[in-house]
């Protein structure tokens, strides 16, 4: 019986494989990937083994005439790229694209190969199995059922994984209770009860993830829990799940802005400032739930910023979203003004704080100073609405421990090095900007900081600096 698919869901999955259509190589068998300057990668890619495999997974979804073949041929040549090669740390995962070279004998993970392709193909890989078994050859499904052993036996033997890497741990646990429940191995599923146990007891501590307050890994959180609710072997085990599943969108739901179309910050991972310019996962699960037209997500017809993560709206259909009665309308309407204030007690946010105002609002973060601001993590964060439309925001880049708390409409800040903020306001330039204050498009910033040093740089975006700042005070007024 196919997988039964809500408007909202069935809208996202159509726009996505559109985008996808256009980027199939029939020889390959492959997706191309979209070029993206913003996130280039340095080793060779051209074609998306990982990614296709969520395209195979949308095709059987959309079933329209050539697209059973089409799935069959791509997971087909999905299988062809991963790697069989017992006693070697890559052993079970697969080549990230083939044009990457084979691993040498000292293979270093993450530069040589990532092992997380064991998990995100996988997880697709028995759903496929799981919905779809009498439309893939009989052949195929052999193929197949091998490529999951391969892929569990690849990351037992590597031993490298913690349940604080949340994304694939909660991918992990369901994976090898399901593998073992299918294929009458109690050792992986006794492995994958012990995973989901471990999870479910850190998670408790706090109630958050240690990847807090993602808008990019919230995506595959949701899609591991509703994995894990939709295929768990017993029922307790799927109550794990959708317990998680509800707490982590209440979570959502305090922290996200509907009428700035943004998740407020701290940030422990993150691929972009603005979900409604970069293609953000936990925007296409919102999408879902309350549809695109209320969705935090670039308008897929235009320029999209991270843009090959529009390949796993797949995914995500395919398990569902579950989104609490509670929770749903802070989806679609700003609530009013308030704070958030919660202990996550993981590395490297140990506290959470957040002000959500009418026009703008503030994250900021304790942390362990074990990662440095910049990349993906940003424990200082701040969006407001521009006069002209759209978002402008501001985020810190930092060294050294941070220990900032956003209140009413400012955040402190202290910092073991420089200070330095990035800034997006369209318009603004040098000199707009001072020691003390920073006039900018629709909101105006008085800043005291210790210390006397201070520049601005232009660019795409406004550096800011604060060099041996050590303590800084920003207050903000929207206008």
């Amino acid at each position: 019986m196919p997988i039964a698919l809500s408007d909202h869901a069935r809208d996202l999955t159509a726009a996505s494989m559109t985008w996808m259509d256009a980027r199939w190589d029939e020889p390959a068998g492959l997706l191309v990937y979209a070029h993206d300057p913003a996130h280039a990668v340095t080793r060779p890619v051209r074609h998306a083994v990982r990614d296709t495999v969520w395209y195979a997974l949308g095709l059987l979804l959309r079933d329209a005439p050539g697209d059973r073949d089409r799935a069959c041929r791509a997971v087909s040549a999905i299988l062809d790229w991963q790697f069989d090669e017992p006693g070697r740390p890559y052993h079970g995962t697969f080549y990230r694209a083939p044009e990457e070279p084979h691993p040498p004998a000292d293979a270093v993970r993450w530069e040589h190969y990532d092992p997380n392709w064991r998990q995100f193909i996988g997880t697709a890989l028995a759903i496929l199995l799981e919905e779809y078994p009498a439309v893939l050859p009989p052949e195929l499904v052999r193929r197949v059922d091998r490529a999951v052993r391969l892929a569990i036996e690849g990351e037992a033997g590597e031993g490298r994984l913690t349940e604080r890497y949340t994304n694939i741990a909660l991918m992990r646990a369901p994976f090898e209770m399901w593998a073992g429940a299918r294929y009458a191995e109690p050792e992986w599923r006794a492995r994958g009860e012990a995973w989901a146990e471990t999870i479910h007891r850190r998670f408790l501590q706090h109630g958050a993830f240690d990847e807090y307050n993602s808008p990019t890994y919230y995506g595959p959180d949701l899609f591991a829990l509703g994995f894990w609710r939709r295929y768990a072997p017993a029922a307790r085990l799927a109550r794990l799940a959708v317990e998680m599943e509800a707490a982590l969108w209440r979570d959502v739901a305090r922290l996200y802005h509907a009428g700035l179309r943004n998740l407020c910050g701290p940030y422990a991972r993150s691929y972009g400032m603005d979900m409604t310019r970069y293609v953000a996962i936990l925007g296409q699960a919102i999408w879902i739930a309350v549809g695109r037209a209320a969705a935090p997500h670039p308008d897929p017809a235009g320029p999209l910023e991270h843009p090959n993560d529009f390949m796993y709206p797949p995914a995500l259909a395919a398990v569902g979203v579950r989104v609490p009665d509670d929770a749903l309308p802070a989806l679609t309407a700003f609530p009013g003004a308030h704070t958030v204030d919660c202990l996550v007690g993981s590395t490297p946010i140990h506290r959470a704080t957040a002000w959500l105002g009418e026009a703008c609002m503030i994250g900021a973060a304790e942390t362990s100073g074990d990662r440095s601001a910049g990349r993906q993590y940003h424990p200082v964060t701040m969006h407001w609405r521009l006069p002209a439309g759209g978002v402008g925001w501001m985020r810190l880049i930092a060294g050294g421990a941070v220990r900032a708390r956003a209140a009413e409409a400012e955040v402190r800040i202290a910092l073991t090095g420089d200070a330095a903020f990035e800034l997006h306001a369209p318009g603004a330039t040098a000199a707009d900007v001072d020691r003390g204050a920073w006039r900018l498009p629709g909101l105006d910033v008085r800043v005291e900081a210790r210390g006397e040093g201070f520049s601005a740089a232009d660019g795409d975006t406004l550096i800011l600096r604060y060099p041996a700042a050590g303590t800084l005070r920003l207050s903000v007024a929207a206008r």
